[in-house]
């Protein structure tokens, strides 16, 4: 035992007065008693002591647990030959593939083992992830090849495979990699693995090789930032590992640059002689703010070169060019032609494009100082473009302009996404004006072919029919009807139908939904429909949703037809390939809905925006109004008033409501008062609405003179304001990790000091970041952050200085695709050192495959420390129950004489008690006796008598015989029939006893 405090020991010596204390204040206890509960006191004081000081259970072992920790990295797996990872035994066919010869290899050393040690798997690339944590199981079938990022990242890999092992066995890593970390610091790892209190040592098996004939783009400079229309350097930096030819090509948004000079062609030609090599292009700048850059490197012949990943390299520039706007209309009509011909003709620069020409990522979005959504619905843009585009507005200051139609707004599920926070207007309707109209069941899919992962992504079908389904919901209105039930054998009604009132607690309990079991829509279509019959609404619609053939499916499209028949009209979506494309089609045609066959699950969220777009009634008004100017000083019709006064009318609008925000501004109304423009400042950016539409409902508008006045100021005011110079920040990304530097100028271009600069990054994905960059020079402010994804970062800084914001400034950088590929050999220095700071070995193939991982030479028993303040804790309790026990209950009266004899005294006392009670038994026994014989002699004195009657009687007929008719009378005049018959009287009187 050990303590980690061992101060807190000297609380024990309080046992002693303590107990002292106790024998004298008991005085009126028995001394058994006295000194009982001193000493359980004193031990209670222990206890407690212990616990405080950290008592710690310490313990030797011998049990070893073996964590493999597999590099699964792209690189890793590109040697040519698998047999050189894994050497088959006689008879046992050959490995596929790498993954395949690695989990054989892990599988055989297995084989080693002894009966306490243990086995685990570390799978990496640019993340970590336990594939199984150490036991005795067997791992031949643990698949080693696990995908989660671009990129090796030795570190967090030895952290991760640190950290599974058990408290109480020797730890003892096999790191199985070609070394080429991208991420990370492995080697300090490794020397926090050795010195710690139990150290870890570490066994590499290299995966070497040595890439020959191969080219590799190394770096792509271009200078972050530039002015207007100037000429830059690009500098491309060639690595190869031998002498090779190709041309060199230079793209800028895609389009060639030439970089070739008076030569024929745009490509450069380039020949290499091995090692590092520098080509420079002049490139000069066109209009625009963002300037991409794409050098790719086309090798001689297809020997040249064996990997054309790593041919690539970006960058980018960026200008405080002119910003132009991107016009964007839905797939089906596009944008409106006559607005964006406006536009142009009053100097803007436009781009037309539908909601596919979204850029990918904010780097893109930054050449456009407008966003225009002209009757977008909601579906056409996911939820992470809508992100972007709120990112573009909050942090780029971008302006972003929403105009209506009948696919925007609320009838184009605008409600509950993304962008609704942008909005100056209200998109939920008063439920005056809304009646229930809709009610709709969602019929989801959960049977156990959902759990199948999507797009090689951690996300399953099942998470993304749930979030779809939550999506569509939260798009709906409070007084629509809806309804959820989950399938899969069976059916469950998730959400019962109801008013949409609560949508967030529907969501939640959708998002709960769990996979498992096998597939029958019936019986969940049938309570559907059971729902939706007893529903008052005026347009009823089921929405179903599998990827896998039904039980019964054969009597689904009749069912459907039914369903038809009683209003219920019925939208199926077919996921993956397993679905039954046949019975979902039939089932949506006899219906009455639509069929959508979904191969990519990623696309169900638009999908489900879709259909429920589809079905619900249109929030807008198609009846001729005039737009009503609200005297606000608007500077968005500032100069108008006259000319809006006498517009002619507008046939048609989306509902929506005054925005309760008081920054919020709504120069124009219809003649019911409903929003017609309204806009605001959203953070950095503006945000306007028009709730008509630029073509059909405004057709009439076409003539009026104040046309082109309006629309012209409602781009131009909702456009990106220009910012001031602020500073320049640039970005620098190497080994993972992004460098950000801001050097912060006024005015006059000197340093500004003391200021607060916290910096967001955009990531290729979109996440968002903070980071808060430190003063380190006179307006010099630095800092970093991971940054192991390729793809462009683009840095927002928003310093301020004693609270008051300044202007914000823009950098980024771009992190290389296949950075693990430009290594031209494994780094077996790099694992070399690992096992040497470790005291590991660097292993063969067939040492690994014998089991050597398990030798327990060199390997020190691990000294297992297990926390005693559980057991410590649960023995207080016991022994403070016992002190207050011993206190409370005078136990001792039960070994003494007092307690015997009053014992004795009971004991007699229930004696005589029992007495009393038989002689009381035995008296009513006699009288029940004595009273039994009088009845019975009473009943022979009864039989005596009817005896005596009888001979009387019979003498008495006798006499009357023998007598003459005429009987003659005795002298006194009594006849003897009378003389008898008195004298039976007589004798019956006189045996009955007297009632006196």
């Amino acid at each position: 035992m050990r303590f980690t405090d061992p101060s807190w020991l000297a609380l024990a010596a309080l046992a002693f007065p303590i107990a002292w204390i106790a024998v004298r204040r008991f005085a009126t206890m028995s001394r058994a008693r006295r000194w009982l509960s001193a000493f359980l006191r004193t031990v209670l004081v222990g206890l407690l002591a212990g616990m405080l000081a950290g008592a710690t259970a310490v313990r030797e072992t011998e049990r070893l647990a073996v964590i493999a920790v597999v590099d699964s990295s792209a690189s890793a797996q590109r040697l040519p030959d698998p047999s050189g990872v894994y050497l088959p035994r006689p008879g046992e066919p050959a490995a596929e593939d790498m993954p395949d010869a690695l989990r054989r290899l892990l599988a055989r050393a297995g084989d080693a083992r002894k009966t306490d040690d243990l086995l685990g798997i570390v799978s990496f690339d640019g993340a970590a992830a336990a594939i199984a944590t150490p036991s005795r199981v067997d791992l031949s079938d643990r698949a080693v090849d696990l995908r989660l990022r671009d990129g090796s990242n030795l570190e967090e890999a030895l952290r991760t495979a640190a950290a599974l092992v058990p408290a109480d066995a020797t730890g003892r890593l096999l790191l199985i990699s070609d070394g080429n970390q991208t991420t990370g610091d492995a080697l300090r790892v490794a020397r926090e693995l050795a010195g710690g209190a139990a150290p870890i040592a570490v066994d590499v098996l290299p995966l070497a090789f040595d890439a020959r004939n191969e080219v590799v783009v190394e770096l792509v400079d271009a200078p972050p930032r530039a002015a207007a229309q100037s000429t830059v350097s690009v500098r491309v930096v060639l690595r190869s590992s031998g002498p090779a030819s190709g041309t060199l090509r230079l793209l800028r948004e895609g389009e060639a640059v030439d970089a070739n000079g008076p030569e024929p062609g745009t490509g450069r030609r380039v020949r290499l002689s091995g090692g590092l090599h520098v080509e420079r292009i002049e490139v000069p700048l066109e209009t625009g703010r963002v300037h991409r850059f794409e050098a790719v490197f086309e090798p001689d012949g297809e020997r040249a070169d064996t990997h054309a990943g790593n041919n690539r390299g970006t960058s980018f520039t960026v200008t405080p060019g002119k910003g132009s706007v991107l016009m964007m209309g839905s797939s089906a009509t596009g944008p409106t032609r006559a607005l964006a011909e406006l536009w142009r003709g009053a100097g803007l620069d436009v781009t037309e494009a539908t909601p596919e020409g979204l850029p990918p990522d904010l780097l893109g979005m930054q050449r456009y100082d407008l966003i225009v959504l002209d009757s977008v619905p909601a579906e056409e843009l996911s939820e992470d473009e809508q992100k972007r585009i709120a990112a573009y507005v909050r942090e780029l200051g971008g302006g972003l302009l929403m105009i209506g139609g009948r696919g925007s707004f609320g009838s184009g599920g605008w409600r509950g996404s993304q962008i609704e926070p942008l909005l100056p207007m209200r998109l939920e309707l008063p439920a005056e004006l809304v009646a229930p109209e809709t009610a709709i069941v969602f019929v989801i899919d959960r049977s156990g072919s959902m759990t199948a992962r999507v797009a090689g992504s951690s996300r399953t079908q099942q998470e993304i029919a749930n979030e779809s389904t939550s999506t569509a919901i939260a798009s709906l209105d409070p007084t629509d009807l809806v309804g959820v039930i989950a399938f899969d054998g069976n059916a469950e009604v998730v959400v019962p139908l109801g008013p949409n009132d609560d949508p967030e607690k529907t969501s939640a309990r959708v998002m709960s939904i769990s996979s498992g079991g096998g597939t029958d829509i019936g019986p969940a279509m049938m309570a559907a429909r059971q729902q939706l019959l007893d529903a008052d609404a005026k347009t009823k619609h089921v929405i179903v949703l599998s990827d896998g053939r039904s039980s019964g499916a054969e009597l689904l499209p009749e069912l459907a037809q039914s369903m038809a028949d009683d209003g219920i009209t019925i939208t199926t979506i077919g996921v993956g390939d397993g679905a039954d494309d046949q019975t979902m089609q039939a089932m949506a045609t006899r219906g009455g809905g639509v069929y959508y066959r979904v191969v990519n699950p990623l696309a169900l969220p638009r999908l489900f925006l879709k259909a429920v777009r589809i079905v619900r009634s249109p929030m807008l008004r198609e009846d001729p109004f005039n737009a009503r100017v609200v005297p606000m000083g608007s500077p968005f019709i500032a100069g108008l008033e006259r000319e809006l006064a006498s517009a002619p009318l507008l046939r048609g609008l989306n509902l929506t409501q005054v925005s309760l925000d008081p920054t919020a501004s709504t120069p124009l109304l219809s003649d019911q008062g409903e929003p017609l423009l309204a806009h605001w400042r959203v953070e950095l950016g503006t945000v306007a609405a028009f709730t008509s539409d630029a073509s059909l409902w405004s057709r009439d508008w076409q003539r009026w003179e104040g046309l082109t006045p309006f629309w012209t100021r409602l781009a131009r005011l909702t456009s990106r304001a220009g910012t001031g110079a602020g500073g320049v920040l640039t970005a620098e990304a190497e080994s993972g990790r992004l460098a950000l530097r801001l050097e912060a100028l006024d005015g006059a271009g000197k340093p500004r000091d003391l200021l607060s600069v916290p910096v967001t990054v955009y990531g290729p994905g979109g996440e968002r970041r903070e980071v808060t960059l430190d003063q380190t020079g006179p307006g010099v402010y630095e800092g970093e952050l991971e940054a192991a994804d390729a793809g462009s970062y683009i840095a927002v800084a928003r310093p301020s200085l004693a609270g008051q914001r300044l202007a914000p400034v823009l950098g980024g950088a771009s992190v290389a695709g296949g950075e693990e590929f430009r290594r031209l050999s494994a780094d077996e220095d790099l694992l070399e050192a690992i096992a040497q700071a470790t005291g590991g070995r660097v292993l063969t193939v067939q040492e690994v495959a014998d089991g050597l991982v398990f030798d327990r030479a060199g390997v020190v028993p691990r000294r297992a420390a297990l926390p005693m303040w559980r057991s410590l804790l649960a023995w207080a309790l016991l022994v403070l129950m016992l002190d207050i026990g011993t206190r409370r209950v005078a136990w001792e009266r039960l070994f003494g004489g007092e307690l015997r004899r009053g014992l004795a005294e009971r004991s007699a006392a229930r004696v005589a008690s029992r007495n009393v009670r038989a002689a009381e038994t035995a008296g009513a026994l006699a009288a029940r006796q004595a009273a039994k014989r009088a009845q019975q002699q009473a009943r022979r004195a009864e039989r005596s008598n009817a005896e005596s009657d009888a001979r009387a009687a019979q003498q008495e007929r006798a006499a009357r015989r023998a007598e003459p008719r005429a009987a003659k009378k005795d002298e006194s005049g009594v006849s003897a029939t009378s003389l008898l018959a008195a004298k039976r009287r007589a004798r019956r009187e006189g045996s009955e006893p007297d009632e006196g």
